[in-house]
């Protein structure tokens, strides 16, 4: 049960109030172990639906990263991202986040395909992803101007001045409409480090 627990929160799939869903269940365990009629007709029943619901997020959660999970789906994430609908992206936002946070290497750079997507498809996901994450946020505008406008093969620079422009245009539409304050300044510091990055090729 301790597995769960623990996969439940590295994955970031689950609520605060799952988790204690979680904790309750290992608990229940503990005193029918020590104790006769502990676990009572409703707490069995209880117990029953809160296994089902946690089961069935988990299902899709693997013990590989989310950089892994990422790559094995990267045509499904890709067209998602580009559909821009939060609520069906939120699991691919959560390995996202995974991802930049345990990146190592040069995996920062290979994830630089679903950051463009999302940015030019809906900078709400990104927004949203580091909302309340600020320093991991600061982390991916250190590297953000590297990431999105290097143009490696020489031949990109065109269309990364042209993503680069969509970018600029999607924040400043998503600044203007949002309600948040929080994710507005997100999106402000976003905004300010795109329009200060320059597209870069590498000779």
């Amino acid at each position: 049960m301790i597995e769960l627990v623990q996969l439940s929160e590295r994955n970031r799939i689950l609520s605060s109030e799952e988790i204690n869903f979680l904790n309750e269940i290992r608990q229940k365990r503990n005193e029918s172990v020590h104790l006769i009629d502990t676990i009572d007709k409703q707490s069995a029943n209880r117990v029953l639906h809160i296994s089902r619901e946690l089961l069935a997020k988990l299902d899709a959660v693997s013990s590989s990263s989310g950089y892994e999970w990422l790559e094995r789906n990267r045509y499904k994430v890709i067209q998602l991202l580009k559909e821009g609908d939060l609520k069906k992206c939120q699991p691919a936002l959560d390995r996202l986040k995974e991802a930049w946070k345990n990146r190592d290497g040069a995996v920062w750079l290979e994830l630089t395909d679903f950051f463009e997507v999302a940015l030019t498809s809906n900078p709400e996901l990104i927004v949203s992803m580091f909302e309340n994450d600020e320093e991991l946020l600061d982390s991916w505008l250190e590297r953000a101007g590297a990431q999105l406008f290097t143009d490696f093969s020489g031949r990109e620079k065109e269309r990364l001045t042209r993503v680069r422009s969509v970018i600029i245009s999607q924040l400043k539409k998503y600044i203007a409409g949002t309600n948040s304050r929080s994710r507005r300044e997100v999106a402000d510091k976003i905004l300010s480090v795109i329009e200060e990055s320059e597209v870069r090729e590498i000779d």
